[in-house]
């Protein structure tokens, strides 16, 4: 299993960061590999969807399961299907704003990418969430 993790103050209050972060519909706005979102269905904990994403040129399918939600403190969404993956999002009121943390944790299911191959994955992720950090604190602020 390979993970990233990342950490970001947004200048917004937590309650603002955990709602936007908790609507799968908005996923396309901040992530920046998604193609599509559907079949949304449930609330918290019951909550699931499916979604495509593209990394390195491949596409992929995952199914999601919010397998984990306390509201405003903790948000934990697995995915399985192609890459199967976990991202834990935690909240922390800082400054008057939200310390988000993140983890993002992977697997890869497929031996023929070679090390190169996971290297190249781990740096495309690493951007990826970066990216994704960004554009959550850039919505949240505007």
């Amino acid at each position: 299993m390979i993970r990233i993790t990342k950490s970001i103050i947004i200048n917004s209050p937590v309650e603002k960061v955990f709602e936007y972060l908790s609507n799968p519909e908005q996923i396309m706005e901040w992530q920046p590999n998604v193609t599509n979102i559907k079949d949304i269905t449930g609330h918290g904990e019951q909550q699931r969807w499916t979604w495509n994403y593209k990394v390195m040129g491949m596409s992929f399918r995952e199914k999601a399961t919010v397998a984990r939600s306390t509201l405003n403190a903790e948000r934990r969404v697995d995915s399985k299907g192609g890459i199967p993956n976990t991202w834990l999002w935690k909240f922390k009121t800082e400054n008057g704003g939200t310390r988000l943390d993140c983890e993002m944790d992977y697997t890869i299911r497929f031996p023929l990418l070679g090390k190169v191959g996971e290297l190249l994955l781990l740096r495309g992720n690493n951007r990826i969430v970066n990216k994704a950090m960004v554009n959550i604190k850039n919505r949240m602020e505007s």
